[in-house]
Formats: structure tokens, C-alpha cells, sequence
């Protein structure tokens, strides 16, 4: 039998393999090149060969299609004014 983290596990690698790009930045520590257009970011990140990467849950939230690759959302944030 298959459990369901197996089953989510596989949607996020390759032949056994991860690449994960991390891009949950924003909130942390501000405004940051790339994550400005962060949706267009994303559909270069699935281009090239990631297999999955890291936001913020409201970018999954607005998201107008789902995304080709796996993806992980970070669901808590702190700040550099306040952690």
C-alpha cells in the first residue's frame, strides 16, 4: 500500500531527485528582483527543470493555473521588524 507522503514526495522529485527553489523571501526580507514578478518567475523556474519550489501561501492563492511542478508552501512568516 501507498501512503499519501509517498504520494506527495514523488510529485516534488525526479528519478529520486530534487531541486526546490526557494522563493518565500518576500515577507521576510522585503522586496527582492525576480520575486517582484514572481509569477513569471515561476513559469521560468518550471522551464528549467526545476522540480518544485517554495512560496508563500497567498502566491498559491492567486495563482491563474496550477503550477506544472511541485510545490511547497510556506505557511507561517516573520519579519525583519518583528520575528
Amino acid at each position: 500500500m501507498v501512503s499519501g507522503k509517498q504520494v506527495h514526495i514523488n510529485r516534488l522529485t525526479e528519478r529520486g531527485r530534487m531541486l526546490c527553489i526557494p522563493m518565500d523571501h518576500g515577507i521576510t526580507a522585503g522586496p527582492m528582483k525576480g520575486l517582484d514578478t514572481i509569477y513569471q518567475t515561476i513559469e521560468k523556474i518550471e522551464e528549467g527543470g526545476a522540480t518544485a519550489f517554495l512560496v508563500q501561501k497567498g502566491i498559491i492563492k492567486h495563482m491563474k493555473r496550477v503550477p506544472r511542478i511541485g510545490f511547497i508552501v510556506h505557511v507561517s512568516a516573520s519579519t525583519s521588524i518583528c520575528p
